[in-house]
């Protein structure tokens, strides 16, 4: 007769609220999957950084999925839930509203950054592992396993948005002197041989940066942009050569 009370208790279905709060912490998860897709395409610009977006996007799909599981499972594997439904709606409806925003403007990436390290910080309460009271220690076991990669999203994202603001600023530095390099040049008084030297120097550097970007493969979509430029570089250098060649032959010899 014990027995047959155990098996009872263990068919039970999860109560109504239970079901309620599985399924919001299951729709917040692909919500915030979702915004993470729509910054991936919005950042194209940046493989890095869209690896990292559509990366996070898998992790919270699969964060779902735990929640789907999770709201399959019998009564006598959950001792209770930890959420209430109202918290779970209102976060549901904020996330939503983000997405709302991201998909109908842009968003740099060191904003969208920030914003998914606030949203992580803040969704820390209605991950599984949080959410889920569990009595049945393998659940707890699976759900913890199935967590583990979640631990770093955070400090991923807050790298990410470490490198991309030393990457601009850096950017911004080398942009600043090369506007304050031309200024110079525009100020000093050149005789027309030092011109066409400036011009093939100017030239050439630029050619070896684009090869260097090239040889780098860090962003194969420039490939074909960077072949072409590299070719009008070189052909640029050889037509002020050739020009400062005759340049230098109709100079009176001493």
């Amino acid at each position: 007769m014990r027995s047959s009370l155990k098996d009872n208790n263990a068919v039970q279905p999860l109560s109504l609220e239970m079901k309620v709060v599985l399924d919001r912490c299951e729709r917040i998860e692909t919500t915030c999957a979702e915004i993470y897709r729509v910054f991936a395409h919005m950042h194209a610009e940046y493989p890095k950084l869209q690896a990292l977006w559509f990366s996070t996007a898998e992790d919270e799909v699969q964060h779902a999925s735990q929640f789907n599981l999770l709201s399959r499972m019998k009564g006598g594997s959950i001792a209770g839930i930890t959420v209430e439904v109202g918290d779970a709606d209102s976060v549901l409806g904020d996330l939503e509203l983000l997405l709302a925003r991201v998909r109908n403007e842009f968003v740099p990436p060191d904003l969208a950054l920030q914003i998914a390290v606030r949203v992580e910080n803040h969704l820390t309460s209605f991950h599984s592992t949080s959410v889920v009271l569990c009595k049945d220690e393998a659940l707890q076991r699976l759900l913890q396993a199935m967590m583990s990669n979640d631990d770093r999203h955070i400090e991923r994202l807050e790298q990410a948005l470490k490198e991309f603001q030393a990457a601009r600023d850096a950017f911004n530095t080398v942009l600043r002197k090369v506007e304050g390099l031309f200024e110079e040049i525009g100020e000093v008084s050149l005789s027309r041989v030092q011109t066409l030297k400036v011009a093939i120097k100017f030239e050439s550097l630029l050619a070896r940066y684009r090869r260097g970007v090239l040889q780098s493969g860090n962003d194969p979509g420039l490939e074909p942009v960077l072949r072409r430029l590299i070719e009008n570089n070189e052909g640029e250098v050889g037509m002020i050569e050739e020009a400062l060649e005759e340049l230098l032959a109709a100079q009176p010899q001493a």
